[in-house]
């Protein structure tokens, strides 16, 4: 377990337990990344179309 920064009585500050809450500097951040997050969607299909066409095209003029 860590240490706690102070006496949680008598020193007039506010009570802490750790020096890695979100209200520390390089502390633990609050909502922070959950998991790898996939970015992956289906272009439409007109656009799938268009590049199909342009590849054969560029592939034809080789």
């Amino acid at each position: 377990m860590r240490t706690k920064p102070w006496p949680q009585k008598g020193t007039g500050r506010a009570r802490h337990k750790s020096r890695f809450g979100p209200q520390w500097k390089g502390g633990y951040k609050v909502n922070g990344p959950k998991g790898p997050t996939s970015f992956f969607y289906v272009l439409p299909k007109e656009k799938r179309v268009e590049g199909l066409c342009t590849a054969l095209t560029v592939k034809l003029h080789q």
